[in-house]
């Protein structure tokens, strides 16, 4: 971490060291992630996000990639083009401060945050996160605090602060540590119950509970912050018959005063999130459904999630950029920014659509999969062309509207029709661009099949 001395001693060996680990971890993600695009996608723009929460500069994060890559200062310019100026729009403020040489411990208030969570979580010890009691057998008969035993405490600690930093995933750092374990010869963990446990499950189960108890202190903090006394429940859908009666649901935080309280029961062992009530609205997708969304107040433009979304930080983030990015290829203006909602597959029933008549596009939260959508950005990029589309013909005098809608798709088609003749797309080789497209063009939906043409084909610069 990039700290002054004085600052390092704020933060005790156990903990500036699994930081500095963590940080190395961020810096070779970015890296691969470089060399494998040539460029700054989503999550490489999210590694950026969180070297700058550990306070790294902007001058420090391009030097590591420019030597690691051994490109030239011009080359690396190119590659992260103008990522500092536009930000990790969670928190520009963050983006912003990063022209010093470090952000201060002192004014870095996301890891102070984190670091006094994990004080909280260990008490005051900032050692074996997970609270584990398990131990590594040295020899048969003897149970004893042995290297391996340490080794084993040290490492479910690392995955804790991975997976809590929101640097990396369970699954990646789960399926890491486990192989780094069994290779070093660890199989299975043994308890003072006289209980023993394989190692992929002794360390799954350990690393769940604590990284649902630290961010339960983060939130925790949060609520204190924001004034506010409710929460909403996870929610998942092969919870067991007695927990599916309150997950998904608002309960009142009673901040450990009452033990008896039904609220402490379900979220002792459950994650849980502030909220604030009334930043919620009801929307209408079709006409036979109706939505409840609410806002994520971290972004600086409007961002709605159904209540029946389950999305992670980073996936939002990668739409959100996405969409932002798209607009800017488009050359759309960035005043124009639609809003985004963010719905469930049951609810759209689509991977996006772009609303023109109120200028707001619907994602669900697959999109940001790339083994479900073959590439991601793909529906972002689509839908910000379909709004290209709109505001072509907005700029001539349309104000479209739900009474002209029809009207609006029947001449947008006519112009799109035109596009694709003198782009030469027919129903020979229209199936080189995608099979939906194809099934477009048999339609008559030229406006779908011009979308596509422009985001498979034109932005990635190849010829039908």
């Amino acid at each position: 971490m990039a700290l002054t001395p004085e600052e390092m001693e704020q933060i005790p060996n156990a903990i500036s060291n699994a930081f500095s680990e963590l940080e190395i971890g961020i810096f070779e993600d970015l890296i691969g992630r470089i060399k494998e695009n040539n460029e700054i996608t989503g999550t490489a723009e999210y590694d950026i996000f969180k070297l700058i929460q550990l306070g790294e500069s902007e001058k420090v994060i391009k030097n590591y990639v420019r030597k690691a890559l051994k490109i030239t200062y011009s080359e690396i310019e190119e590659i992260f083009g103008d990522v500092f100026e536009t930000g990790y729009n969670r928190d520009n403020d963050l983006f912003k401060a990063v022209g010093a040489d470090f952000i201060a411990y002192k004014d870095n208030e996301p890891l102070q945050q984190y670091i006094a969570a994990i004080k909280e979580q260990t008490r005051g010890t900032y050692k074996n996160i997970t609270n584990t009691m398990g131990f590594v057998r040295q020899r048969e008969g003897t149970n004893t605090w042995v290297p391996l035993t340490k080794y084993y405490k040290d490492s479910l600690t690392r995955a804790v602060i991975e997976i809590t930093s929101g640097s990396f995933s369970y699954t990646q750092v789960v399926k890491k540590i486990i192989n780094e374990m069994t290779n070093s010869g660890i199989r299975t963990i043994d308890y003072a119950s006289g209980k023993t446990s394989r190692i992929e499950v002794a360390a799954r189960r350990a690393i769940q509970t604590a990284v649902t108890q630290v961010a339960a202190k983060v939130t925790e903090q949060n609520m204190e912050k924001l004034h506010t006394e409710y929460v909403e429940v996870s929610w998942h859908a092969t919870a067991r018959p007695t927990h599916q009666v309150w997950q998904g649901r608002v309960f009142r935080w009673n901040r450990g005063k009452d033990t008896n309280n039904k609220t402490q029961d379900i979220t002792g062992n459950q994650e849980y999130r502030p909220i604030i009530r009334g930043d919620s609205k009801i929307i209408e997708v079709r006409p036979d459904k109706k939505v409840d969304v609410k806002k994520i107040n971290t972004y600086p433009g409007d961002v709605y999630v159904s209540g029946n979304v389950d999305i992670k930080p980073r996936a939002l983030h990668e739409i959100y950029t996405n969409t932002v990015k798209a607009l800017k290829k488009w050359d759309v203006s960035k005043d124009r920014m639609p809003e985004i909602r963010i719905l469930s597959k049951e609810e759209l029933k689509a991977y996006g659509k772009y609303d023109a008549v109120n200028n707001v596009v619907y994602y669900i939260p697959e999109i940001a999969n790339k083994d479900i959508v073959g590439q991601k950005g793909v529906t972002e990029y689509h839908e910000m062309w379909h709004m290209k589309q709109a505001e072509k013909f907005r700029s001539k005098g349309w104000n479209i509207t739900k009474e002209n809608y029809s009207e609006y798709i029947r001449e947008l088609n006519k112009e799109c029709k035109k596009t694709i003749d003198v782009l030469g797309i027919n129903e020979y080789n229209v199936g080189k661009i995608s099979d939906y497209a194809k099934k477009m063009l048999d339609y008559g939906r030229y406006d779908e099949v011009e979308a596509e043409y422009m985001t498979i084909i034109k932005s990635k610069g190849k010829e039908l």
